[in-house]
């Protein structure tokens, strides 16, 4: 694969907690499960560092993530229409500059209000196909936060979630994503902020919920998220919303092989030894998952 990904010699010397010899082991070990793909040594320090460097917790999120992009549809890589449709519809992009303790800031706003147009399913294949770019391209974050500017969101909006999406959307960020989730901000609260947070409580653990804030005014949201982070319109140092948004879509679509090749990076069930823990727990949460229609 001949991407402009990131380097991993430049993370060796950024990250002094990151060990070689922990990484050679990781790889081994992965090398040693037969229903496992071949991942990438950037891969391998991706899912390190988003487990605090534990090798045992990282195991876990390998095979998380392996398990639900094999057998989820929803986290396979979207076509350029359906890509082109969501981004239309909203923006969604994790911004250029990080906070000054080095966290990636997850950006999320609507920009066709109309309750039609809002495709859930395809807005989380969107989404989850961004950040997967994201830290391949860029390698670890100290952690990312994700912002909802709630702005034009109605009851409507709320009546197309897909309650099984989002199972698996909450399992996948939980359980298996390669980052560390820091905290999830809400700003521009309207009426339907609440029913919607009441709709994904069940499938929050705790430590996730607590990890919500809701703004009812930006100093507050100043204070988690300087200005230097944020968009010109946000007050925000960043170029506007419409040239980062641009430059997003841009750069998904100059990557469409990178997709292609991660889509390939398949569980063998067939492989694998002993039952799968990873699979089943899966199953038990989500249910059947296999065939989500995108409507």
């Amino acid at each position: 694969m001949s991407l402009d990904l990131a380097d991993v010699e430049t993370i060796y010397a950024e990250d002094p907690k990151l060990k070689r010899e922990n990484v050679k082991s990781l790889t081994e070990w992965v090398e040693q499960q037969p229903h496992l793909p071949e991942i990438t040594e950037l891969q391998v320090i991706l899912f390190l560092h988003s487990c605090y460097y534990d090798m045992e917790a990282a195991k876990t999120t390998i095979e998380n993530y392996f398990t639900v992009r094999t057998n989820s549809d929803l986290f396979h890589c979207a076509t350029e229409e359906v890509i082109r449709r969501t981004l239309s519809v909203a923006f969604i992009h994790l911004l250029p500059k990080k906070t000054p303790e080095g966290d990636v800031v997850l950006f999320m706003k609507l920009l066709d209000r109309r309750s039609e147009k809002y495709i859930n399913l395809e807005h989380i294949k969107v989404a989850t196909m961004l950040m997967s770019l994201y830290f391949h391209q860029h390698g670890p974050a100290n952690g990312m936060i994700a912002v909802f500017d709630m702005e034009g969101a109605t009851l409507g909006h709320l009546a197309r979630i897909s309650l099984s999406g989002s199972k698996q959307l909450l399992y996948f960020v939980q359980e298996a994503l390669m980052t560390r989730i820091k905290s999830i901000h809400h700003i521009n609260i309207v009426p339907m902020t609440e029913p919607m947070v009441a709709l994904i409580r069940p499938f929050l653990k705790k430590e996730i919920y607590k990890m919500l804030k809701f703004h009812h005014s930006y100093d507050s949201f100043y204070e988690s998220i300087p200005k230097e982070c944020l968009p010109k319109e946000y007050g925000g140092d960043l170029p506007a919303l419409a040239t980062l948004h641009e430059e997003n879509i841009k750069n998904l679509m100059d990557n469409l092989d990178f997709f292609k090749w991660h889509d390939n990076q398949k569980v063998d069930e067939s492989k694998r030894v002993g039952q799968s823990q990873n699979k089943k727990s899966f199953f038990s949460l989500t249910g059947s998952f296999k065939k989500l229609e995108l409507d």
